[in-house]
């Protein structure tokens, strides 16, 4: 059979060819042309679609972990076997020739042992309420992460607290109290991690309780010039005194005395200018002065109570008198 030789197309079909096929440019200019505003208003529609159905993935997890609240326990187990047993498998059976397992049974041995020590930690009571504080503290995080405003969730942060203090002796030998939130297994059981993170106005540590008042409580507090923050002060006087006496340290309890309780009175009588007691604020703030003369920061608060009496002690600036009539504008020159 003779070879075949292909010869190129002559010049003058592969002009013809093109021509009877427009090329894209042409074709792009017979497309009809788009309405903005209905592309606007599409996009519109997508976005609002988009947040909906964020929103409804948002209220579902947040239902999830207030069912887990419920019973910590059983979600704990649920969690570590979904996150930290990922992977392992159950011991293998044997080798059909006898010679053993059919792979090493480390891994086998593994997750039995896990999971004994996991059913021994949920029938501690103590873990096990370690466990529900951390899914409430989970769940209010998620609240402030959905756009909750901090506000309304300032009574429940209140009372979150105040748990934490209450088991704060049994709190303290687990683990789960040096963790941050992150590091919580409840945060990858629901995988919520991504979502938790570059808040400045919220703890990410469960149990730091001073670090839950100091980033979010106070601040919210004096915003909205919250008459609960000098509570805040008086109890943490409280608490803090008892337990200097528990130890019975004369040398811790005179430092108290002499430099942690007059620190602690000073900013309680701030708060009381900021929620407008001003005069009791600073009939306060000069009985801590005239009492501590040898505490470090004598001289700083000094400074700080003498501007604020003479802010005080200085004459109410007198407006302005009201401005007469408007000068009659001068006329343009006229050029000729």
């Amino acid at each position: 059979m003779p070879l075949m030789i292909k010869r190129p197309l002559p010049v003058f079909l592969l002009v013809a060819s093109l021509l009877a096929s427009p090329p894209a440019v042409l074709r792009a200019q017979q497309t009809p042309p788009l309405d903005p505003k209905a592309v606007l208003t599409t996009l519109k529609d997508l976005r609002a679609k988009q947040s909906g159905l964020m929103n409804r993935e948002k209220a579902d997890v947040l239902a999830a972990i207030n069912a887990a609240i419920a019973d910590p326990g059983k979600a704990y187990e649920k969690a570590m076997e979904s996150v930290e047993l990922q992977g392992e498998t159950a011991p293998p059976p044997p080798a059909k020739n006898g010679a053993g397992p059919a792979r090493p049974p480390a891994a086998g041995t593994r997750i039995l042992d896990a999971r004994k020590r996991i059913g021994e930690q949920v029938r501690d009571h103590d873990f096990v309420n370690g466990l529900r504080l951390q899914l409430s503290y989970l769940s209010l995080t998620w609240q402030h992460g959905m756009g909750v405003k901090t506000r309304d969730l300032i009574t429940p942060l209140l009372d979150y607290v105040g748990q934490v203090n209450q088991s704060l002796e049994t709190l303290q030998p687990l683990d789960m109290f040096r963790r941050s939130l992150n590091e919580s297994v409840f945060v990858g059981y629901f995988q919520v991690g991504p979502y938790l993170n570059g808040f400045a106005d919220w703890s990410d540590h469960p149990f730091d309780t001073a670090s839950i008042f100091q980033k979010t409580i106070l601040p919210e507090m004096r915003n909205n010039k919250d008459p609960r923050l000098l509570s805040y002060w008086d109890n943490l006087l409280q608490t803090e005194s008892a337990r200097v006496t528990a130890t019975q340290n004369n040398l811790a309890t005179t430092k108290f005395n002499h430099i942690r309780r007059p620190s602690l009175l000073w900013s309680r009588a701030e708060d009381e200018l900021i929620l407008g007691s001003t005069n009791q604020g600073i009939a306060d703030m000069l009985g801590i002065v005239k009492a501590n003369p040898d505490h470090p920061d004598f001289d700083k608060w000094a400074t700080q109570l003498e501007g604020i009496a003479s802010a005080k002690a200085a004459p109410p600036v007198a407006d302005a008198p009201p401005a007469g009539p408007a000068a009659p504008a001068t006329p343009a020159p006229v050029v000729r």
